[in-house]
């Protein structure tokens, strides 16, 4: 009888760890799932932020397109007002020769040889006379450019709207 009892005994202790083992497994297994969800859901929000993170990078690669274009569209517009200014410059030295050779009114070749009978007759005579008088250029022709150049100096002389501005 008393290895009954000691079978019997083994039994139920094997029993009962057999709960105990079966009890915490449940345990585990529910703990397991619920890590297995998280990070489930871990993976999504990883996944959404490397999309968002790639739309992120295209649109800092856009404004840095358009940021180069902005600089370069600048650096341009400086050069003009540079380029206006120094020309600007140029027109407020520019003889009245100067402006009739920019003006088409006479060539150079024309000065040359106006230059060339000055020396050789030594006439006291300006240029703009000999110019008339070589039949370079008509009385009325000289008249009207020195009209536009008292014109073009007096508006030269006036302060332009790039110069009231400030950046």
């Amino acid at each position: 009888m008393s290895v009954t009892y000691i079978m019997v005994g083994g039994i139920a202790v094997a029993a009962f760890i057999f709960l105990l083992i079966h009890k915490r497994s449940e345990g585990l297994r529910s703990l397991l799932f619920k890590l297995e969800n998280d990070n489930n859901v871990l993976e999504i929000r990883v996944n959404e932020m490397e999309e968002e993170r790639g739309q992120v990078q295209g649109n800092v690669a856009q404004l840095k397109g358009r940021m180069e274009a902005h600089e370069e569209a600048v650096a341009a517009e400086q050069r003009a007002i540079s380029e206006a200014a120094l020309q600007q410059e140029q027109l407020k030295t520019e003889t009245f020769v100067e402006y009739l050779i920019r003006a088409g009114t006479v060539t150079k070749e024309h000065l040359v040889k106006v230059k060339a009978y000055k020396e050789k007759n030594r006439s006291q005579n300006s240029v703009e006379e000999l110019l008339i008088m070589l039949d370079f250029v008509s009385g009325s022709s000289m008249q009207q450019a020195k009209t536009a150049y008292a014109a073009g100096k007096s508006a030269k002389d006036a302060p332009s709207p790039e110069q009231g501005k400030t950046v």
